[in-house]
């Protein structure tokens, strides 16, 4: 046999000191983070005190950034500072500024300057928070959080959960969990067998659900259609929560069923009734598990206001809940809570074993969600909370459903505008004259700049959504939120 090469043979040559992968990390660390720094500051600067540039990205500078990204993979490394520079301006000439507290369209929040820097420091310790083994301080914040967050949210005492990425997922994974539950009562082991023989499971969802809780159910193994043989849509009122009028005529679940109820409708914000809808299913012969998803709504219980706490009520009976951060928290993007007064349940849903994680050297157990390479998220949450406190998330929350109540009663006046819901953070309106004229309106709003907000389906007509969910909203950015599409409006039916 040919003897083998030399190591050093085998190797490339080293980098240069330009080169992102130069063997001097310190050197590089103290000249980039500083310049990400520097260029960070001045996009948040487009934002505060007010958008120095439209809060939409005007078309033509879209345009002109996505043609730029149309190249060839490169050959060879370029320096990190170039590199930076480019994607400094690429964000701030074509991102949409959702951090905006004058960003209406989806119900996305807005990284607090402190829960920004967490992230960022968070960031640089780059830890996988999966497990004790692989990361114990993060993990250890997160088994904090989630108990700081189950009492901030008045959840039953011995509930626990995990942070994940999003609130579909935060769903899915109690819905792994309540799958599994339900049809163990029925004597099958879904994670040994899976479904493939299972038991049918029943499936309930209220008729204003969420897309993403159909996502979810797909997720699982349930189906994403609520024209499924197994799924029954539950009537809903025109705002889109369950009727409660309605449930004594549908028989309660019986068998291995899964009840869906909502806090909060994307578009009108409404709740259901929780107390009604659980005593409904509970009502019959099986013990369907029950989940909330509750994406910004379920924030409803952290208020100190009765009026608003008032209309989670009865969500504590539920088996479990859902719920994102990165929306009424207002921590960077992702971020989200699952919960359930069966924990043990969740983990044996999630769990996988792995001979490396250490579980044997008893560092616990891993974290109870779908992901096992993760951010940690929950050093970002403490320190959000550590900050806020129970006082500061509770006047968030009211400070948020305050604003939209200011947001629709100064649309409510105006001619040709009707103001058709607002619940919580939401408020939904219909312009006169019909889709055309509410598509020319929203468009000629995005165009001034101003604002940013959008159109949604609603009753089969377009409506235009608004999403106070802004840690930075003042009475000003409603007063220009408001005056920006009222104006529009005259415009566009003036012709």
């Amino acid at each position: 046999m040919p003897a083998p090469s030399s190591s050093s043979a085998a190797l490339p040559p080293a980098p240069s000191p330009a080169s992102p992968l130069s063997p001097s990390p310190a050197s590089a660390y103290l000249s980039l983070l500083p310049q990400a720094s520097a260029l960070s500051l001045a996009y948040l600067s487009q934002l505060f005190p007010s958008p120095s540039r439209p809060v939409a990205p005007p078309a033509a500078a879209l345009a002109a950034a996505l043609a730029s990204l149309a190249k060839p993979l490169p050959a060879s490394p370029s320096p990190g500072a170039e590199v930076l520079s480019s994607l400094s301006s690429l964000v701030s000439s074509a991102c949409h500024l959702s951090s905006s507290p004058r960003y209406l369209a989806f119900v996305t929040g807005g990284a607090t300057p402190l829960s920004l820097a967490a992230h960022w420091l968070v960031a640089a310790a780059d830890q996988n928070a999966w497990s004790p083994a692989t990361a114990p301080l993060l993990a250890g914040m997160e088994e904090v959080v989630v108990g700081w967050l189950a009492e901030l949210l008045r959840l039953p005492a011995g509930s626990g959960g995990a942070l994940c990425g999003g609130a579909t997922l935060a769903c899915a994974a109690a819905l792994c969990a309540a799958r599994d539950k339900v049809l163990a009562d029925a004597g099958w082991d879904a994670r040994k067998h899976g479904l493939c023989g299972a038991p049918a499971v029943r499936v309930y969802v209220g008729g204003g659900a969420h897309s993403s809780v159909f996502k979810a159910l797909s997720i699982v193994g349930l189906g994403a259609s609520p024209d499924a043989p197994h799924v029954t849509v539950l009537p809903a009122l025109p705002s889109g929560a369950i009727d409660a009028a309605a449930l004594p005529g549908i028989p309660p679940p019986a068998g291995p069923a899964i009840v869906l109820l909502q806090a909060g409708h994307v578009s009108t914000g409404a709740f259901d009734d929780f107390r009604a809808a659980l005593a409904w299913a509970r009502s019959g012969p099986a013990d369907p598990w029950v989940h909330v998803d509750g994406a910004f709504g379920l924030w409803a219980r952290a208020s100190p206001s009765a009026s608003v706490a008032a209309l989670c009520d009865g969500a504590e009976g539920a088996d479990s809940w859902s719920t994102d951060l990165h929306k009424a928290l207002n921590v960077p993007y992702d971020s989200a809570f699952v919960c359930t007064r069966h924990p043990e349940l969740l983990h044996a849903a999630m769990t996988c074993e792995a001979p490396y994680d250490g579980r044997g050297e008893g560092r616990g157990r891993r974290t109870a969600e779908l992901q096992n390479s993760r951010f940690g998220r929950g050093a970002v949450a403490w320190a959000a909370l550590q900050a806020l406190g129970r006082e500061g998330v509770g006047e968030l929350v009211d400070r948020m459903c305050g604003l939209s109540k200011e947001l629709a009663g100064k649309l409510e006046g105006g001619e040709g505008v009707r103001v058709l819901f607002q619940g919580f953070n939401q408020c939904l309106v219909r312009i006169a004259g019909g889709d055309g004229v509410t598509r020319a309106v929203v468009e000629d709003v995005v165009a001034g700049g101003e604002i940013f907000i959008g159109a949604t389906a609603w009753e089969g007509l377009l409506a235009v959504r608004l999403s106070v969910c802004n840690w930075a909203m003042q009475l000003e950015d409603v007063e220009v939120a408001a005056a920006a599409i009222l104006r529009s409006v005259d415009k566009v039916r003036a012709g």
